[in-house]
């Protein structure tokens, strides 16, 4: 596969965030019936950029200006086998911002993940999921941005849940139910959502990738601090 590098200006700081969620309905309720499907996974297969020895891998597409203007790049993956598998799992979910939809040949529309974000942190606040990603005085804070449609009940209230530090992995555990789509005579749903932020540094050189691009294996790190937010739902 043929490479060139560049460098910005200014370093960028890569926040690595790995994504878990469960849809599932009463006859889970049980949590030996879902474990299995909630366990994180030792390592993946990755088609995110990935760092290697100090330098971001990135597609060649990746727009260059954006790359520049930039402070933060997030990168998600997806606890899953299979690009299949992850699509699947952002469905399910709300809100659905990492998934977007492009135009085949034929006309049809193919949903393509969104597995690389260049973001502006500084002196602003980053919306990411159910989060925002803030620059304080101690770091970039995590803070809990409480949606009905995306977490469910009960209501949680927002606060800050963690700092991040380099090379400390944050666990961040959520579930709720939701009841809007009961006066259809649909099932209530449940929802376990499963995160973990990874600070990894930062680079201001850049690997380019000619198409395809192949990923990488990762190792789905093991927290260091947990945020359990689960709450009894039966």
């Amino acid at each position: 596969m043929n490479q060139s590098t560049i460098q910005t200006r200014r370093p960028k700081r890569i926040i690595q965030v790995y994504h878990n969620h469960l849809r599932y309905t009463k006859d889970r309720k049980s949590f030996a019936d879902r474990k299995d499907a909630l366990a994180w996974k030792a390592q993946i297969h990755s088609y995110a950029p990935y760092l290697k020895e100090g330098r971001l891998v990135i597609p060649q597409t990746v727009n260059h200006p954006d790359l520049e203007k930039c402070d933060t790049i997030l990168l998600h993956d997806f606890n899953v086998d299979s690009e299949a598998e992850a699509i699947q799992m952002m469905k399910e979910k709300y809100p659905r911002d990492l998934l977007t939809y492009e135009r085949r040949a034929d006309g049809q529309q193919r949903p393509v993940l969104r597995q690389f974000q260049c973001m502006h942190l500084t002196g602003s606040q980053i919306k990411t999921d159910i989060f925002w990603l803030r620059e304080g005085d101690d770091g970039i804070e995590i803070h809990l941005q409480y949606d009905l449609f995306s977490i469910g009940e009960p209501r949680r209230d927002n606060f800050k849940l963690a700092n991040l530090e380099e090379d400390v992995p944050i666990e961040v555990k959520i579930n709720g139910k939701l009841d809007h789509a009961m006066a259809s005579g649909r099932e209530r749903t449940y929802h376990e959502q499963d995160y973990i932020f990874h600070l990894l540094g930062q680079t201001n050189e850049f690997e380019l990738a000619r198409d395809p691009f192949g990923g990488s294996q990762k190792n789905i790190p093991k927290p260091a601090k947990v945020v359990d937010l689960l709450k009894r739902l039966f």
